[in-house]
């Protein structure tokens, strides 16, 4: 199968965390776009998608200021240099809920913007230990543990609106409903 042919490339942005481009590109039916923009991510990000061993996910109420809200999320960040994405989603959660977490494993990977993005996430289970500390509340206001009914409720009153924890609980709802 063919596929789109980048011809040039501009650099219109660059800073630690992404990179704007204008890229001329020639798709298979011989169309060119003079100017298609890519934001190419420096880092790739996983997502915390951690259970009690009771039936409940951890979900962490972070303050979101491009979009001016304070949500419900699914504690997630970028992958540092020199992690897995496990490592990360574990950091994560402790850092975003005090949580230590065990048995981490990556369920899902994907590209959540690929027509736009080479943005890469990880969404990775894990289960809490008990052990609880801390929590960065410059990022997070508050955290709790919610059962799937209250998942539920959340969705079908459109409260939660992250990609990526939105991504994470559709596929936690349906390995429990299994």
């Amino acid at each position: 199968m063919l596929k789109p042919q980048r011809l040039a490339r501009e650099l219109i942005y660059d800073c630690p965390w992404f990179t704007l481009y204008g890229d001329r590109v020639r798709f298979p039916g011989g169309r060119v776009a003079e100017r298609y923009h890519v934001v190419d991510m420096a880092q790739q990000a996983a997502c915390a998608l951690v259970d009690d061993g009771a039936g409940r996910v951890l979900l962490v109420k972070s303050y979101r200021y491009p979009i001016g809200a304070v949500q419900w999320e699914a504690p997630a960040g970028g992958i540092e240099p020199g992690e897995s994405p496990e490592q990360a989603a574990l950091r994560e959660a402790r850092e975003e809920s005090g949580h230590a977490c065990c048995d981490a494993h990556t369920v899902y990977t994907y590209y959540p913007l690929s027509g736009l993005s080479t943005s890469v996430f990880h969404i990775v289970r894990a289960r809490a230990t008990g052990e609880v500390g801390a929590f960065d509340e410059n990022e997070v206001a508050e955290w709790r543990w919610f059962t799937r009914a209250e998942v539920e409720a959340l969705l079908a009153a459109g409260e939660l609106r992250d990609g990526y924890s939105l991504t994470a609980l559709l596929l936690w709802l349906r390995e429990e409903g299994a």
